[in-house]
C-alpha cells in the first residue's frame, strides 16, 4: 500500500521532526504549552493524512527505489549535507542575482544621465 510507503518515506526524511519544530515554534511565539499544542496537532494523524492524500505521486517503484536510497549509507550522507548543500546554493545564487541587478541597475542610470530627454 502506497500510504504505508509514503509514511516510511516520510520517517526517513524527518518529516516528524519537521513538523514538532514548527510546532515548537509556534507554541513558543503564541504562549502555548508546546507539549499541550502538540497534543492537538497530532503528528500521527497529519502525517497519516498527509500520506494518504499523496498515494499516487510516485509509482511503488519509485517509493522502493526512494526508500532504498535514503536507507543506504549514500542516502544517509546526502540527508545529512542536503541542507547545508543547498544553503550554501542559495546564498552563492542569491549574491550574484543581487550583484547582477545593481550592476544592471548602475548601467541604466549611466545611460539616462547620458541620454537626458
Amino acid at each position: 500500500m502506497q500510504k504505508d510507503r509514503l509514511l516510511s518515506l516520510f520517517e526517513l526524511l524527518n518529516f516528524r521532526q519537521y513538523i514538532e519544530n514548527l510546532t515548537e515554534v509556534n507554541a513558543s511565539i503564541n504562549g502555548l504549552d508546546v507539549e499541550e499544542v502538540k497534543k492537538s496537532v497530532g503528528i500521527d494523524n497529519l502525517l497519516a493524512e498527509v500520506a494518504a492524500s499523496r498515494e499516487g505521486y510516485f509509482t511503488d517503484e519509485e517509493l522502493d527505489a526512494l526508500i532504498n536510497f535514503y536507507t543506504s549509507p549514500v542516502g544517509q550522507s546526502c540527508m545529512y549535507k542536503a541542507p547545508k548543500f543547498y544553503e550554501d546554493n542559495e546564498e552563492a545564487i542569491d549574491n550574484y542575482v543581487r550583484n547582477k541587478l545593481i550592476q544592471y541597475i548602475d548601467g541604466r542610470q549611466k545611460n539616462s544621465d547620458n541620454n537626458p530627454n
